[in-house]
């Protein structure tokens, strides 16, 4: 009898030691997500006291430990670091020759039309308005005209301001009275100043998205400094192309009703832009209107991504445009998403999608892009 009592005590024993080493293993298990968890000995075949059939201690059948239902893993820390946009430079080059002056009628090419302000009167304000508009924006101004005080076919030396940082001011109080528009129309040269080095450093500078924008009302008149000697369309549009090549976008906007549309045509459909055509304006409304949607377009979409931290991983990089998520993409399509995508292999740049540029680009809605590092980066499906 104390024989069998004694192997009795040895089996309890036995079962005791099994279950208590089982439960000790359990209680100290540390799981993705949900840190320690404890299983109560349900029948899903795993460890983490749940139903479904994983080790997260979750209910929702992935692996992340949160309950979503999807395969990520919401719980990181996110830091927030600064991003700089890539500078966007606009030059204004506008047409000041005499037909800009007030009196001027395209039918009789004189100045007997009493009934007429001047177009320079109405593209002034325009300009004043353009540079208040944008003031906030990352677009550095900058302002030229042709041709030179007092002389039919010169072009300038140099800009009257080089594109700078918060510009605007100065520019509105360097534009002239509106009865200084005189001369002819030496536009071909005007636009080959840019090509030439130093000519305006600031604008020229490759650090920049340069952009030039001519506003006409004619048509070139001075090719190789002759007065009634116009360059062709070829040689404007070839003029247009090699200052895209040498990184100056061209923008064309013909103002009145003596414009010379296939000039502007063959500037716009070389000068690298979304704008094929020139913008036709003829009044202070259609002219603020081509303004805003030339400038509207170059607002940058491209960051400067400096590294935020030392232990910082590219891979954990995230943007959200006014709090919500930007998905990063290897490749922007036409999708209806807010994506973004590195610009250079060192990942230094980021680019906007178009969808979520033309958000970022919004005059009306005051944006933001913000960055944060430290979670894994939110990719699209």
């Amino acid at each position: 009898m104390k024989m069998l009592n004694r192997r009795i005590w040895i089996v309890y024993f036995m079962l005791f030691c099994v279950v208590g080493y089982t439960s000790c293993e359990t209680k100290t298990a540390v799981l993705p997500g949900n840190g320690n968890n404890f299983d109560s000995g349900a029948s899903d075949g795993d460890s983490d006291g749940d139903s479904d059939g994983d080790s997260d201690g979750d209910s929702d059948g992935d692996s992340d430990g949160d309950s979503d239902g999807d395969s990520d893993t919401d719980i990181c820390d996110e830091s927030n670091f600064s991003i700089e946009r890539v500078p966007v430079a606009l030059m204004l080059l506008i047409d000041m020759s005499g037909s800009m002056k007030p009196g001027y009628n395209d039918a009789t090419k004189a100045w007997d039309d009493p009934s007429n302000p001047g177009r320079w009167s109405i593209v002034k304000p325009a300009i004043v308005n353009l540079l208040s508009t944008f003031k906030n924006s990352n677009i550095q101004f900058g302002y030229d005209y042709f041709p030179l005080e007092d002389t039919l076919c010169n072009a300038r030396e140099t800009p009257v301001l080089d594109c700078a940082v918060d510009a605007s001011d100065s520019i509105v109080s360097q534009l002239p009275d509106i009865n200084a528009p005189y001369g002819g129309t030496p536009l071909w040269k005007a636009m080959g100043n840019y090509l030439k080095d130093g000519y305006a450093p600031n604008f020229q500078d490759s650090a920049k998205n340069s952009y030039l924008l001519i506003v006409s009302d004619g048509q070139d008149s001075c090719y190789n400094d002759f007065i009634d000697n116009p360059a062709t369309d070829e040689q404007l549009g070839s003029k247009s192309a090699e200052l895209r090549d040498a990184g100056v976008k061209t923008f064309a906007i013909g103002f009145g009703g003596g414009v010379n549309p296939d000039q502007l045509n063959a500037i716009a459909a070389n000068g690298g832009t979304s704008f094929v055509e020139y913008l036709p304006a003829s009044d202070e409304a259609t002219i603020e209107a081509a303004f805003n949607d030339i400038a509207a377009t170059i607002i940058s979409c491209n960051f400067d991504v400096p590294v935020p931290d030392k232990s910082a991983d590219a891979e954990d990089i995230n943007f959200y445009l006014n709090n919500e998520i930007v998905y990063y993409t290897d490749a922007c399509n036409d999708d209806k998403i807010l994506m973004w995508t590195w610009m250079d292999a060192a990942k230094t740049k980021i680019m906007l999608c178009d969808y979520a540029c033309d958000q970022l680009q919004d005059i009306n809605v005051d944006n933001k892009l913000t960055a944060t590092w430290g979670c894994p980066t939110v990719t699209v499906e």
